[in-house]
């Protein structure tokens, strides 16, 4: 690929938009597998960063070829971590227990129970191969049910998560108009117009505001690209 672009910037919770953190005003059955309620993690910096929003391009047709990786995805303390993860299409997850509890790892995909695997003690490790694109929705459900994590797999490199200060990169991009696709567990979904140019960086401010969320999750988030 000649001269690539990339898109770089801040995922922002804007001032006017208030949430309340006794409603779940985002229910959406369809990305999370089942309609029973998912702990909802909120992060946000003093100036208003948001932490672990998934963040995507849209539309690129003729960019690099996505290559499978493996990630990690452990109990420890009575968490998930990482909370929050993007991984191309194909990839593997391994999957471990640091805990001296009984863990299980249930995974919800396109309203599919994609694998629940025990995990009983820290000798036992655990590997799954992602191979559906789309947002995966996971919870301890044996009796942590505050225990939860999300994994977007995409069919294409061009994802990133939000680091504690809203940050994020994403590089490689051949020039062109994308749409930014950005996506936070307890703030919806949000979308915006980018314009990459040759051997540039485009810097964006993804502002999650009362009046810009979708309402329903669109087809990238639920199936992927």
């Amino acid at each position: 690929m000649v001269d690539p672009g990339a898109v770089e910037g801040r995922v922002v919770l804007g001032q006017d938009l208030h949430i309340d953190p006794d409603q779940m005003d985002y229910p959406s059955p369809e990305l999370f597998g089942h309609d029973r309620a998912m702990e909802r993690e909120l992060v946000v910096d003093p100036e208003g960063g948001v932490k672990n929003a998934i963040v995507s391009v849209a539309g690129v047709d003729h960019g690099l070829p996505a290559k499978p990786a493996e990630l990690s995805l452990l109990n420890k303390e009575l968490e998930f971590e990482p909370r929050v993860q993007v991984a191309p299409r194909g990839s593997t997850l391994v999957i471990r227990n640091a805990d001296d509890v009984l863990h299980n790892v249930h995974a919800f995909q396109h309203r599919r129970n994609l694998f629940n695997v025990a995990l009983p003690s820290t000798k036992v490790v655990a590997r799954e191969r992602l191979r559906r694109t789309g947002l995966i929705s996971i919870r301890c459900d044996i009796s942590h049910p505050w225990m939860t994590a999300f994994i977007f797999v995409s069919p294409h490199p061009y994802a990133a998560v939000s680091d504690a200060a809203g940050r994020f990169r994403i590089e490689g991009l051949p020039p062109g108009r994308y749409t930014l696709d950005v996506w936070h567990e307890r703030l919806g979904e949000i979308q915006l117009p980018v314009v990459v140019a040759r051997g540039a960086t485009t810097h964006v401010e993804a502002v999650f505001h009362a009046g810009n969320r979708l309402k329903h999750p669109s087809p990238w988030l639920v199936f992927g690209r």
